[in-house]
């Protein structure tokens, strides 16, 4: 649905609110290692083991040395980390 069907659907919104509702929808951001680890409560270690063995969300590419893992991934994990498996994810 555009911004502009969103807007003159009746509803007193102005422009900025309609994109700022459209983007909440869809938006998952990025989180970095720090982020990650200080989320998850995990060492370095542990998390890079528990991705290896499929126990954790797989890290994304960012750019050719930065990597992150989306916000959305990390809080499924979180809602059930002893049973969660890549292949339950999405």
């Amino acid at each position: 649905m555009s911004v502009g069907a969103l807007a003159g659907s009746g509803a007193a919104r102005s422009r900025s609110q309609v994109v700022e509702t459209c983007m909440s929808d869809h938006s998952d951001r990025f989180l970095r290692i720090g982020r990650v680890l200080e989320r998850t409560g995990l060492s370095r270690s542990t998390l890079y083991r528990k991705v290896e063995a499929g126990a954790f969300p797989k890290q994304i590419a960012l750019s050719e040395r930065c990597v992150g893992w989306r916000e959305s991934a990390v809080e499924e994990w979180m809602r059930n980390p002893k049973f969660y498996s890549v292949g339950d994810a999405g």
